[in-house]
């Protein structure tokens, strides 16, 4: 890695720029290395889910994490030739769904090359401000699309939450390629990575029972207000 570093602007105040040495960034060629490092960091399994003129869309996603509690926020990342990406830019809303131990067919199916309706048919939802909330997660977090950032051959997108909800449980969690619950020893099946929807070789499970439900209970429902946005 380069010895050179740059200086950032002085800090003013809260929220301003830290004032410290930071390495300049190393070009990493190999790719296949660093996708092996970064399958040493677990992590829990979401799908993201929109709705748009189109219809429902969704993918299973990994890179995901909470970014601020005030306003609440949170930031996902969409690879550039999703699907989903394409109908959240339109409806500017997304869900987070966070997957239960039992759900890694809904996981193998978001990550699929199916089409977005054969998705959904595989799995009830229901819908809630527009947006699908899958039956049977931990949790769910409803939100708005305050920016978006580039990443490489990815987007970044920054959603504040407005509604969330759940009942908690026991998580589907990825790690070195596998899918796991707490506590085993990973599931013996060949796992795609988390978010690579629409890229060929995903192993979907057999689509089970489909459609929306309206009779979906949306549990622990909590409306997300901000004191500085005053939402």
């Amino acid at each position: 890695m380069s010895s050179r570093t740059e200086q950032l602007p002085v800090a003013d105040g809260p929220g301003s720029a830290w004032r410290g040495p930071v390495s300049a960034p190393a070009v990493a060629r190999d790719q296949s290395h660093f996708r092996s490092l970064m399958r040493t960091f677990a992590t829990g399994v979401t799908v993201v889910t929109t709705i748009c003129d189109a219809g429902p869309a969704g993918m299973t996603v990994n890179a995901l994490a909470s970014l601020s509690l005030d306003p609440v926020l949170v930031m996902v990342g969409f690879d550039l030739k999703s699907r989903t990406l394409t109908a959240v830019r339109r409806s500017r809303r997304f869900a987070v769904n966070v997957l239960a131990s039992d759900q890694e067919r809904i996981s193998r199916i978001f990550a699929s090359k199916r089409a977005e309706a054969d998705k959904f048919a595989a799995c009830p939802y229901a819908e809630l401000s527009k947006v699908p909330i899958l039956d049977g997660t931990l949790a769910w977090l409803r939100c708005d699309v305050v920016a978006v950032y580039p990443g490489g051959d990815h987007v970044i997108l920054v959603g504040n939450v407005r509604e969330m909800g759940g009942d908690g449980g026991e998580p589907l969690l990825f790690y070195g390629g596998r899918y796991h619950t707490l506590g085993d020893a990973g599931s013996t099946l060949g796992a795609e990575t988390p978010g690579a929807e629409e890229k060929s070789g995903a192993a979907a499970a057999p689509p089970g029972r489909g459609g929306s439900r309206d009779d979906h209970r949306c549990s622990g429902t909590t409306v997300v207000k901000s004191r500085r946005q005053g939402l």
